[in-house]
This record gives C-alpha cells, structure tokens and sequence, in this order.
C-alpha cells in the first residue's frame, strides 16, 4: 500500500549571541518567524538570540514556546499531522 502522509518542519532556534558577530546572521537579525518550502514540505521557523550567559533556561523554555507557537501556526495552514517526528539538538548538560 503506497501512501502519502502530510508532513511539514518546525524549527525553533535558540541561536548564542556569539553568532551575531556573523554578518549572514546580522541580515536575519529582526526576523523571528519565517516561513518557506524545501522540496515541497512546508518550513516554519522561529529564531531567538540568546543574551544571557549560561541562560539554559531561557533556551529550554523558548524553545518550547516557539515549537508550540509554530506546531499551532501549521495546524492553522494544514490542519493536524498524521504523523509527528520530534527532536531536538539541544543538550542540557544535566541541569534541570
């Protein structure tokens, strides 16, 4: 049986504030919330820069703001997925 599933991304960034020394960071610097095709798939991405040194917390907890915001914003376009992937690249070291 061959069927198609609908699918989309939902990329949450924390990105440290070491990266705005990069001028290809600088351009988007401003731009919290995009939204663009990649062969086909749909792609919401929501991007934060953190400013506190250290801050897991504030990683943690506006990551999971911003997956929750873009999943609604998803569902607002193309309704509930059929199925769900979730992961993350974030590593908190152990800290709570």
């Amino acid at each position: 049986m061959n069927r198609e599933y609908k699918m989309g991304v939902d990329c949450p960034e924390i990105r440290s504030a070491r990266t705005l020394k990069r001028p290809s960071v600088l351009k988007d610097f401003g731009e919290f919330y995009t939204y663009n095709t990649v062969a086909g798939v749909p792609v919401y991405r929501k991007t934060a820069i953190n400013l506190i040194p250290g801050g897991r917390a504030f990683d943690r907890n506006v990551f999971v703001l911003f997956a929750q915001q873009l999943f609604k914003k998803y569902i607002a376009v193309h309704g509930l997925p059929e199925i769900i992937h979730a992961h993350t690249a974030l590593y908190w070291f152990g800290r709570p």
